[in-house]
């Protein structure tokens, strides 16, 4: 009887309380008399309960697809650091080196009469620049062959600078750094991470950025076996390593180049927005023996260089040896050019690379930075040297006199000597920033406004919940009180 009692009580509180509800349609639905009426209010609320939780079930799962949107803005600053420049000669030996106490300039002659001998003999089936690219595997790897030997055999900074103004102020070859850049030989590098910290500029334009004036030799057809002349110019962050195969601007002697560059800064969402890199300088932050080796090399990640060594790891599995114009290879480890098999190996290999899909493999092993910043960059030509300046700088030649340049006449000024300005046209940042195309208080708002529309309810609606529990909890504990005092114990 108590029972009875107790879920009559019960069924009289949730009736009560569904009248008395603050979600709409509900009340009309429980008290109306009229069959018809609680149809219709059944139907209603059916329809408008099935629109809301199909936007409730999109909400939801757009919110756990993390999906970004990305925000371009552009930050005016007070100064910014000035990039690391880096330039070769696209010649890297100088064999008509004059005074040198070695006989390194003549095994190098001879090797190139050697090279410019086959060249007369190219293949029919072969194009001139499919020669090329096979001579220039030769010249890549007596690069590497004399690498030690460079500062003997190639364009020195005294050779190559003619001048150079910075911010304004004049600077020497004391503020260049020798580096060695696989392909291109002995490189200067001005700006790199030093004790006194990296140069800033304050004032855009091209007398407020690096102004340099340069000499990249004379031309010679015996021994110059190049397929263009001039310099490479790489624009770089300070802990980066340039890389012929994408970072590189060609400077075309007898031109004055201005350089407008723009710094970009990229900051992507993480895990579980993305795969990208957030501490770059760890060994934990990806399980991938590229990703590991690239920290090992660089002390950093950089997928452009990761991506790198993906190719000349795979060249490395399919011939036992790698290319020579890969980075930080000993001479030991390069395949040599005298062994035909080698030479085609590597050939294959880089075919075989593309064309199987084995590149797009490089993708899953280097992801991409979380966090990266990159230069962008115009270039502008103009004539350079007028008939005018060319005798300044032979008359400067003069005074400061260099044998290797020894400038006697207009033309071969023109042929041997370039200008490049590099300069910030604006002291701006761009950013280029992720943010999460839906936040979980943006979700907790759609999910809200979707349920106050359709059936009316609100936070403070489910507390009624709570309230209709709590008074069950109260009834039933109270006809259970009840049950035990009525009992009759035995004697």
């Amino acid at each position: 009887m108590l029972k009875k009692s107790s879920n009559n009580e019960i069924k009289n509180l949730v009736l009560e309380s569904l009248e008395s509800t603050t979600g709409h349609g509900i009340p009309n639905l429980v008290r109306n008399k009229s069959w018809p009426i609680k149809i219709l209010w059944f139907i209603c609320l059916s329809l408008s309960t099935g629109y809301c939780v199909y936007n409730l079930t999109k909400s939801i799962v757009d919110y756990f697809s993390f999906s970004a949107v990305t925000k371009v803005s552009y930050e005016r600053l007070d100064s910014i650091e000035f990039p690391t420049v880096t330039f070769c000669n696209k010649n890297p030996f100088l064999v008509r080196k004059p005074n040198s106490q070695n006989n390194m300039e003549e095994n190098l002659k001879n090797q190139s009469k050697d090279f410019f001998d086959s060249l007369l003999k190219l293949n029919a089936s072969e194009s001139s620049l499919e020669s090329f690219t096979r001579f220039g595997y030769s010249y890549s790897y007596n690069t590497l062959q004399y690498k030690k030997y460079l500062t003997r055999v190639s364009f020195s900074i005294d050779d190559m600078l003619i001048s150079c103004r910075f911010n304004n102020f004049k600077c020497t070859k004391d503020d260049f750094k020798v580096m060695f850049v696989a392909g291109l030989g002995n490189c200067y590098k001005f700006n790199g991470a030093t004790k006194t910290g990296i140069e800033k500029t304050t004032i855009p334009g091209q007398k407020n950025g690096l102004m340099l004036e340069l000499f990249s030799g004379y031309p010679n057809e015996e021994y110059d076996l190049i397929r263009s002349s001039g310099i490479q110019l790489f624009i770089h962050n300070s802990s980066t390593i340039p890389f012929v195969e994408f970072d590189a601007i060609n400077l075309p002697t007898g031109f004055e180049t201005d350089i407008w560059i723009s710094k970009q800064h990229v900051s992507k969402l993480p895990s579980p927005f993305s795969n990208c890199i957030q501490n770059i300088f760890s060994l934990d932050s990806f399980d991938s023996y590229l990703y590991e080796k690239c920290v090992n090399l660089l002390d950093r990640y950089q997928q452009k260089t990761c991506l790198l060594l993906c190719y000349h790891e795979y060249v490395k599995q399919q011939c036992g040896c790698y290319s020579p114009d890969a980075f930080n290879i000993t001479f030991n480890q390069a395949c040599e050019n005298t062994n035909s098999m080698a030479i085609g190996c590597v050939f294959e290999a880089y075919a075989k690379f593309h064309q199987t899909g084995e590149s797009s493999k490089c993708s899953h092993l280097c992801p991409i930075e979380c966090n990266s910043d990159n230069y962008n960059f115009r270039t502008f030509l103009a004539d350079f040297p007028t008939p005018f300046y060319a005798k300044v700088l032979i008359e400067h030649g003069k005074i400061n006199p260099n044998l290797v340049r020894n400038f006697t006449t207009f033309q071969n000024v023109k042929d041997s000597v370039l200008a490049v300005n590099v300069f910030y046209n604006d002291i701006s940042l761009n950013v280029i920033k992720e943010y999460p195309a839906k936040t979980f208080e943006q979700l907790v708002a759609e999910i809200g406004g979707f349920l106050g529309l359709c059936v009316g309810i609100s936070l403070l609606s489910v507390v009624e919940i709570f309230e209709l529990i709590f008074k069950i909890i109260i009834i039933k504990s109270n006809y259970k009180r009840s049950n035990e005092q009525n009992k009759v114990l035995p004697f």
